[in-house]
């Protein structure tokens, strides 16, 4: 009995060497960083026959107000989406210094993990255009195993599933719906497309490889999020610089009333210069051959305001939404004082 005792510690030892050495491949970072700036990791690939959901940008004006964006304070860029999150955070010119996207939509919150791991992956912008527009999975496995020494363990994890991988190829990589974004000649997007501009590219490729995005299947207006973002951003010592909701404040999503308990419960991380971003639709989608045209306001949170004036601004800038003024006084308003 006293000899096998002895041999405890031997064998304990002997087992965290052999997992550790098991891990030798990804950084001790990703190995022993904050647990809260882990994204949510056990994903299963949605079914091709529920379509593609929110996973496709047609915010494709976001380039016009690179301006606006790159007047944010440096900190946490907080949003819901897919491209447009990078696209935000990269007009930031490097103030962004995190990351945090969260959704309900498990196909968007698919698409920006894989997404996050190719950015992490690649050493230029013309390497993460390989990866994702060509590469064939097992051309992927041999760039993650030549790289993979640097890669957080969800990275990986989210690059060595065959049918993740699939199912990026079929949804992205090969679907004629993402011409306008693949396309470098469009003019959508313009002044905000990574994939052709490498100074929006570089600030959100710094983001991925310092593991700082962090991608999350919550709803944004939850207690839960609100708890998950308070910890990372006690975590990072960095505060809220914008808080971007598209057009998820419009009633049949957050609503109103859910986007003011939000702001609320928001108000610990956020500084007097954090910044809330709405979109709304300036032109109706139903007009065959008519473009849809968002427009982007900006509310700086020291203008915001009680909750009553919060409920006036979001019920007022519904009605500059041709899709959202039926039974509405169209009337313009006090609104554009924000932007």
């Amino acid at each position: 009995m006293p000899v096998t005792l002895a041999l405890v510690p031997i064998i304990v030892v002997s087992l965290f060497l052999g997992s550790f050495a098991q891990a030798s491949a990804y950084t001790c970072q990703s190995l022993f960083r904050d647990s809260a700036l882990v994204s949510d990791r056990k994903l299963g690939v949605p079914s091709l026959e529920k379509g593609t959901g929110f996973v496709i940008p047609n915010e494709n004006n976001i380039g016009a107000e690179i301006s606006r964006f790159s007047r944010a304070s440096e900190g946490i860029y907080v949003t819901v989406g897919t491209e447009r999150s990078f696209m935000g955070a990269g007009l930031m010119g490097g103030k962004a210094k995190a990351l945090v996207i969260a959704d309900v939509d498990a196909r968007v919150v698919l698409f920006n993990r894989v997404n996050k791991a190719l950015l992490a992956l690649s050493e230029s912008r013309a390497a993460y255009l390989e990866l994702r527009l060509r590469s064939s999975f097992e051309s992927l496995q041999l760039a993650l195993e030549a790289k993979q020494s640097k890669l957080s363990v969800e990275d990986v994890e989210a690059l060595t599933s065959r049918e993740v991988w699939s199912w990026w190829r079929s949804t992205i990589g090969d679907s004629p719906l993402w011409a306008e974004f693949h396309n470098s000649a469009s003019a959508g997007f313009r002044g905000a497309n990574y994939l052709f501009d490498d100074a929006v590219f570089n600030s959100i490729s710094k983001l991925a490889k310092s593991d700082r995005i962090v991608v999350l299947k919550m709803d944004i207006a939850s207690s839960e999020f609100r708890d998950r973002l308070h910890l990372i951003s006690r975590g990072l010592n960095q505060k809220l610089s914008v808080v971007d909701l598209s057009n998820a404040w419009q009633e049949g999503y957050i609503g109103h009333a859910g986007t003011v308990k939000m702001l609320e419960g928001l108000r610990e991380d956020m500084t007097g210069e954090t910044r809330l971003v709405l979109t709304y639709q300036a032109t109706d989608v139903s007009l065959a051959g008519h473009p849809t045209v968002f427009k982007f306001s900006f509310i700086v949170q020291k203008d915001i305001g009680a909750p009553s004036e919060i409920y006036g601004t979001l019920s007022n800038l519904e009605r500059l939404d041709p899709s959202r003024r039926a039974h509405q006084n169209p009337r313009l308003n006090r609104y554009e004082r924000f932007d």
